[in-house]
């Protein structure tokens, strides 16, 4: 009898913990809100592994993870920003903008700061080993 009242409990916490999951569409978000959709603002091509998106002060902070940028997109700010990216993840990960001639590799645990220019339209970037899985953002300008 007690088993099969842990089994019928059990079963019912798997149905609440996916239907927690179905409805969060299986994203999280370690900073803002996913608000729109990042990828089709800022013209990202699929796959991207969207992790949301928050405001873009003059100096903007971005954590790395094996294989997302978060927050996705930084949105507001126009002319040179100041990124600070950590890489807290377990894998070499890099910061590139090719438009702008960036091309940073960033060590597990390290972290790197770099200058960007937001002008009119958004900036496309993405990590050059991890591109195909997802690993891109965006730097937004005013709406």
């Amino acid at each position: 009898m007690n088993l099969i009242r842990s089994l019928r409990a059990g079963a019912a916490l798997s149905a609440a913990l996916l239907a927690t999951i179905a409805c969060a569409g299986g994203q999280t978000s370690d900073h803002a809100s996913a608000a729109p959709n990042c990828a089709a603002v800022s013209g990202l091509s699929a796959p991207v592994i969207d992790k949301g998106t928050a405001p873009l002060p003059p100096t903007g902070n971005v954590i790395v993870g094996d294989q997302y940028f978060s927050p996705t997109c930084l949105t507001g700010a126009t002319g040179t920003v100041t990124l600070t990216i950590h890489n807290g993840g377990r894998l070499l990960h890099n910061f590139s903008v090719p438009e702008q001639d960036i091309d940073v590799d960033i060590p597990p645990g390290e972290t790197v700061t770099l200058k960007v220019v937001v002008a009119g339209k958004p900036v496309t970037c993405f990590c050059k080993y991890h591109r195909d899985a997802g690993q891109k953002c965006a730097l937004l300008p005013p709406a």
